[in-house]
């Protein structure tokens, strides 16, 4: 066989394993595995399983297989319902950096709700428990896998993004910065770690916290990330308008509260996308 035809069979078997993938992950979700109760009841501890942490892991892979326009609905509507709840018991947990809640806020602090959520009393201080978190564990992180290492930082990099003022900084303790810089730099010069998520994720928090990170073209990034968070509660709602809150008072939508339009048509305009993830929130 040439390498062309080898190349060629190869994609076709990639094609193949992804498209049953999907089809797999369709099949559970239609049978009830992955409903935003489930996601909640494991978040918060109460599926009374011997190895919560294990199951939310298995949920989580199979819904990121899934095409976002079934996964943005399960995301969006638990942010919407249950912030509130999965954040006082992120606040309370006891059980380490990694668990059922942790990973759940984690996947949903993309979304718009939690955006919001995050910039409201109830959500102040959550980067400052991250990162003292992270360097209470640093030990730990120092020897934890790939993946346990992206999820930490890539958590604590959205927090900070988020609770980061231009002017007047963030809320992180100076003492807590120190202990974690050194943790930060470490992994980010792990070898095995290279050109991977958790030297990415641990790279942008060296960025806010110091003007001395390796990475200096990572910097400018870091604002348009911030944006691109924030624009759904800042810009209207209609695709390539660019009505924002800086040009004018926007509407907020009367159910979620959280997307913005410029006029009543654009409004309507918009329900048939929105309407997909809008969800009465509980804050």
């Amino acid at each position: 066989m040439d390498k062309a035809m080898e190349e060629r069979m190869r994609s076709l078997g990639a094609l193949a394993a992804t498209s049953m993938i999907r089809q797999t992950s369709d099949i559970l979700h239609e049978k009830g595995m992955f409903t935003v109760d489930r996601f909640f009841k494991l978040a918060m501890g109460e599926q009374g399983l011997p190895d919560d942490m294990e199951e939310t892991n298995f949920c989580l892979n199979w819904v990121q297989r899934m095409p976002m326009a079934k996964s943005d609905p399960i995301w969006h509507e638990l942010a919407a319902k249950h912030l509130p709840e999965l954040v006082e018991k992120w606040r309370t947990e006891t059980l380490g950096l990694i668990t059922p809640v942790s990973t759940t806020i984690n996947t949903i602090s993309y979304t718009p709700y939690f955006v919001r959520f995050i910039k409201s009393p109830a959500g102040q201080g959550m980067a400052a428990l991250q990162a003292k978190r992270a360097a209470d564990a640093a030990k730990m992180l120092r020897s934890a896998s790939e993946n346990d290492v992206a999820q930490v930082f890539q958590f604590l990099s959205t927090l900070l993004l988020l609770q980061t003022d231009v002017q007047f900084g963030n809320d992180v303790d100076p003492e807590i910065v120190q202990r974690l810089l050194p943790l930060l730099r470490f992994l980010n010069r792990k070898p095995e770690f290279a050109n991977r998520l958790a030297s990415e994720a641990s790279e942008r928090v060296l960025c806010v916290l110091s003007d001395r990170a390796r990475d200096q073209q990572m910097r400018p990034l870091l604002p348009m990330v911030k944006a691109t968070l924030e624009t759904p509660l800042k810009t209207c709602g209609v695709r390539n308008c660019r009505s924002t809150a800086q040009g004018k008072e926007l509407m907020k939508c009367s159910r979620c509260k959280t997307a913005v339009y410029c006029s009543t048509e654009h409004q309507r305009w918009s329900w048939p996308d929105h309407k997909k993830l809008c969800f009465a929130a509980t804050f």
